[in-house]
């Protein structure tokens, strides 16, 4: 295969896109083949970071063992890498893919971690995903809860309305 890298990447942006399309089966597809090649060729740098997109794909899917299976192998592994780009990404959709699993302690562990290390690095778009799941667990959780969750949500739209 020419250029494995370069098809990864390109595969992982497929899966991307589709997902803001939302055609899941493409992107399950599409970062499944992304996994593949990056298993395949030892594209050890993308690897988590296929990995866990490729969890959060089936987490979407309602494939959540699988999702889960991938995110707690992989995600912990992007840390090191590449000094933990896109690790804040990984935690919150490993948080979004325990709460579509029914598991909302497990989620609201991650998200607050996710949070604290979008905040710690400035990383405002993410911070804003992170209070939105935030929101979304709190609500989940307990009814009684309607302010606190309606309170992330809130302060999630407006910090991404500053960006």
């Amino acid at each position: 295969m020419d250029e494995p890298f370069s098809i990864a990447v390109a595969q992982w942006g497929i899966g991307r896109v589709a997902e803001a399309l939302g055609d899941l089966p493409q992107m399950v597809n599409a970062l499944e083949r992304a996994h593949e090649i990056c298993g395949r060729y030892r594209l050890n740098l993308l690897l988590p970071y296929g990995a866990y997109s490729l969890g959060h794909a089936y987490a979407l899917s309602g494939r959540h063992d699988e999702a889960l299976s991938l995110m707690e192998e992989w995600v912990p592994r992007c840390l090191p890498l590449a000094g933990g780009a896109n690790h804040t990404r990984g935690l919150r959709q490993w948080g979004m893919a325990q709460l579509s699993a029914g598991r909302p302690d497990a989620a609201l562990e991650l998200a607050r971690q996710a949070r604290e290390l979008s905040r710690s690095r400035g990383e405002r778009g993410e911070e804003a995903w992170c209070l939105h799941l935030l929101g979304q667990i709190v609500a989940h959780r307990d009814a009684f809860e309607a302010e606190t969750a309606e309170s992330y949500f809130e302060r999630s739209r407006s910090l991404a309305g500053e960006l």
